[in-house]
């Protein structure tokens, strides 16, 4: 049962992480494509779109399901 809820945890989380990158996509999207792929292909840019996402995500989950979608804690 205890491996279950961990399971059931882990889940939530990253699908809750999923949805926070659906949302950025979708918004993304949206705009010419060449702004896209710019975007996309732009490293600092992503990786500060990650850093957001992570934020977001914790702030909607449980503090203990925090391990499941930050690996630089």
């Amino acid at each position: 049962m205890k491996k279950e809820n961990k399971c059931n945890s882990q889940n939530s989380a990253e699908l809750t992480a999923l949805l926070e990158y659906s949302r950025f996509t979708k918004k993304v999207l949206a705009k010419p494509a060449n702004e896209v792929f710019d975007l996309f292909t732009d490293k600092y840019y992503m990786e500060t779109v990650y850093d957001d996402i992570i934020e977001k995500t914790k702030k909607s989950i449980d503090q203990s399901q925090h391990r499941y979608i930050d690996f630089e804690e």
